[in-house]
């Protein structure tokens, strides 16, 4: 299992790629005022934000219901085959009601958003955006629980290329402005809604039923505000510095957020996706469940920890090459504060998945509501003494204690034996390594660069030295590689690796 969670999660993190170089495309359109006035640009931000609040709110949690119920022992298995129709029709509704109120409501919400009554067809657009993204999610999901990363992220791309061509056609070509760039949005949306809802409803022709319908909303529906819970937590603090320090400050915090966020975007959301569906797969047939989720903390732990180091200590040369500012220069600690958090919030996502498995999603909810509210607890004390350091130690604690409450919970119901002083040895070589690279801050590039890579390299022995593994994991991580990479004879034979590298 560990090798199929490590192969899907680096074909998830190759979609983020994707995902990352299609914003960096729409960017040159979007940064060049001959295309779009930064007012339109400013317009566009918020209907992307207001887009990522109604498809969490639209969405009802199905997608996560659906992976839930689909690989559920406590689900007849008639029952499970029609998950994926149930929540595709479920979806469907979903989206039929929020095309309605956004088509009526159309004059109205572009006086509010745009300050303009007469952008309308804008706003109907933008609905029609919604509605067919609540149905391709659904899509999105049923690929995944089928355990078709590769599939996944080809839709991906086919949806950011719809979207790409649409917005350089009616933006660049035509000239048709914000008005342009939503039509792209729409076309890509009507793709993949289309085309992976329509793939949903033919390979999951089981009806729909009402009885499951009920229950996948009573699963999904607390994940709605547990998602708004952890929107708030994720970027509630620019909002706290803003109103304690000024816009100034936002500014350097969300470059050292971006940074951060590097490893959230290729470590932890890539690790969730593939780890959601095998976790719970695992849960479902108590098949080395406990096991299971005891050697994935071990191993994300360490080698996220090792890219929270590499990130950090590169940080200052990277943001060197973009500008010479010293308050952008100056994000290190910074970027190693955020990207230990997200390091914690991947743990958090090992132990929610016991919570998940269980249907505490109530539980979820409460949770991740309580760390947003310790969240801005400590911001507002941390702030005002501390500066920008003190929201990144704000949301490292936060993101510390909802992982460790949920690993609490969590640990009642499988008895995992989490192995926290796993995760105590790696923050403790992270800062370490972190320490000995501070004195390189006034050295030449190439020399601090020669110094802060040997410091990333010595990670690797340490974590064997603070016997983090042992001899005989030496063996089994070389096995699994040559696994991973295909170079082992006995893969062509089907031969079967170690019961601890499954």
């Amino acid at each position: 299992m560990l090798l199929r969670l490590a192969r899907q999660s680096g074909v998830y993190a190759l979609g983020n790629v994707v995902l990352k170089a299609s914003g960096l495309v729409l960017a040159v359109f979007y940064l060049d005022p001959a295309y779009l006035p930064q007012a339109d640009f400013g317009y566009l931000a918020q209907l992307d934000a207001l887009a990522r609040l109604l498809l969490l709110l639209g969405g009802l949690g199905l997608p996560l219901g659906l992976i839930k119920f689909a690989t559920a022992t406590t689900v007849a298995e008639a029952e499970r085959g029609a998950v994926p129709s149930t929540a595709l029709a479920v979806a469907g509704a979903c989206a039929t009601v929020l095309f309605a109120l956004g088509w009526v409501g159309a004059p109205a919400l572009a006086e509010t958003l745009l300050d303009d009554p007469s952008q309308a067809p804008l706003i109907r657009l933008f609905t029609v955006y919604i509605a067919f993204k609540t149905v391709g999610d659904v899509g999105y999901a049923e690929l995944r629980a089928r355990e078709r990363p590769g599939l996944f992220v080809l839709a991906l791309a086919i949806e950011w290329l719809a979207l790409i061509g649409g917005v350089v056609y009616f933006l660049a070509v035509q000239g048709e402005g914000l008005l342009g760039v939503m039509k792209g949005y729409a076309i890509s949306a009507v793709v993949i809604g289309a085309g992976l809802g329509g793939w949903v409803g033919l390979v999951a022709g089981k009806g729909v039923n009402l009885d499951l319908a009920k229950r996948l909303i009573v699963f999904g529906a607390p994940l709605v505000a547990a998602g708004l819970a952890s929107r708030f937590l994720s970027i509630g603090d620019r909002f706290l510095i803003d109103i304690l320090l000024g816009p100034a400050p936002v500014a350097v915090y969300e470059w050292g957020a971006k940074l951060g966020g590097t490893l959230n975007l290729f470590f932890v959301q890539s690790f969730q996706l593939a780890f959601t569906v095998i976790g719970l797969k695992a849960l479902a047939a108590d098949e080395a469940a406990a096991p299971l989720h005891r050697r994935v903390f071990r191993h994300f732990t360490i080698w996220t920890a090792w890219a929270v180091l590499g990130l950090t200590l590169l940080s200052r040369d990277v943001t060197s090459l973009l500008t010479d500012e010293p308050d952008y220069l100056e994000v290190e600690p910074l970027v190693l504060l955020i990207a230990l958090g997200f390091l914690m919030n991947g743990i958090y996502f090992i132990a929610v998945n016991v919570l998940y498995a269980a249907g505490r999603t109530r539980t979820v909810a409460v949770s991740v509501g309580a760390a947003a509210l310790l969240n801005v607890a400590l911001n507002l004390l941390l702030i005002p003494m501390l500066g920008l350091i003190g929201a990144a130690v704000a949301t490292f604690v936060a993101y510390g204690a909802l992982a460790g409450w949920t690993a609490v919970i969590a640990e009642r119901e499988i008895h995992a034996g989490y192995p926290w002083p796993v995760l105590v040895s790696a923050l403790l070589l992270v800062l370490g390594l972190w320490a000995l690279a501070q004195p390189s801050l006034g050295w030449g590039t190439g020399l601090r660069l020669v110094w802060r890579f040997a410091l990333i390299g010595a990670y690797v022995p340490l974590v064997f030295v603070a016997g983090l593994y042992h001899r005989g994991d030496i063996r089994l991580i070389q096995h699994a590689a040559q696994r991973f990479f295909g170079r082992e004879h006995g893969e062509a034979l089907g031969a079967s690796p170690p019961d601890e590298m499954r």
